[in-house]
């Protein structure tokens, strides 16, 4: 169990119904969009490499202390990975009408703070992906390093090079 800093913590306490704590961003691909299913499992391929995709909020007994992330037992990646498609004509308009939709809605808390959302039919032969994930369980770095991991192509990635001293 690893409990939240105050900072991480913060961000959960001053979220609201009308003020979400949630980081969102949009990634438009070239090509056809890859099957959902083959999305879902590469996905499930790198979890080992981010254990906090795979983790729920636990609050003490009494509220006696910051939350904590503990692994989430009942852990469904597909609830997690959802699959759209835009309506005709699928241009910007339409993309960040959805995109508007998705990050208005507030993450259960009773489940792992991220969805990724698969989009289809996004004109000029594209696709998007959308992501949202709680500010308290990653800020600009380590979302960065998460979005590394889950779109490196290699199955397992290339250890970091080592500096001679």
């Amino acid at each position: 169990m690893d409990r939240l800093t105050a900072t991480d913590a913060s961000f959960l306490s001053n979220e609201s119904s009308s003020s979400h704590m949630h980081i969102g961003g949009i990634l438009v691909f070239e090509g056809p969009p890859p099957p959902y299913r083959d999305l879902v499992e590469h996905v499930r391929g790198k979890l080992s490499q981010v254990p906090r995709f795979r983790q729920r909020l636990a609050v003490p007994p009494l509220e006696a202390g910051r939350p904590l992330w503990v692994d989430d037992v009942n852990f469904n990646l597909s609830y997690h990975i959802r699959h759209t498609a835009l309506p005709a004509p699928g241009g910007e308009a339409q993309l960040r009408r959805l995109a508007g939709r998705v990050f208005s809605q507030q993450l259960d808390r009773s489940k792992p703070l991220w969805e990724m959302w698969l989009v289809q039919e996004l004109e000029d032969d594209r696709f998007a992906i959308l992501t949202k994930s709680h500010h308290a369980m990653v800020d600009g770095i380590s979302g960065v390093d998460i979005g590394t991991v889950l779109f490196d192509l290699e199955p397992i990635p290339d250890p970091a090079p080592v500096e001679d001293e």
